[in-house]
């Protein structure tokens, strides 16, 4: 049994599982609420699609837009489709948005409006518990539900 180089095990695809698949569908809702900062003209990616792939690829460790055009380009074609990326007629494939493209929505779109939407996504739903406040006596107070 010899070593395993990075690079050879960076090049396989693994494939994305069932709870992944519910985690990006709620990402996408998530990111639906933004509002597209580019003209209604020649926009070939949709926005959704462009900043989710942008959240995926910075959750994958990318640092920098070029980066993040480079791991759209190595993502598989499930994950493609999952993200919403639009199929191609000429190449028959899912073609996601370059690192210019990616640079120039980031840019346009209300950083603090898409920080608030992935952090709400990556905290996840909010649970909430019931929890009895009351005062230091020990004497209970009446129940009401309180976020984590």
């Amino acid at each position: 049994m010899g070593v395993v180089e990075a690079s050879i095990t960076r090049t396989r695809r693994p494939s994305v599982s069932v709870s992944h698949a519910c985690s990006f569908s709620s990402l996408l809702e998530a990111l639906e609420g933004l509002t597209d900062p580019r003209g209604r003209r020649g926009i070939r990616h949709g926005l959704v699609a462009v900043l989710a792939v942008a959240v995926v690829a910075t959750l994958g460790g990318a640092r920098n837009y070029r980066e993040m055009g480079s791991a759209a380009e190595d993502f598989s074609r499930g994950l493609l489709k999952l993200l919403g990326v639009r199929w191609h007629p000429l190449k028959r494939r899912r073609v996601a948005a370059s690192a210019a493209t990616i640079r120039r929505v980031l840019i346009g779109v209300d950083a603090a409006a898409l920080d608030r939407v992935v952090a709400g996504w990556l905290r996840g739903p909010r649970r909430l518990r019931r929890r009895r406040m009351g005062d230091r006596a020990g004497r209970q107070g009446p129940a009401r539900l309180v976020g984590r």
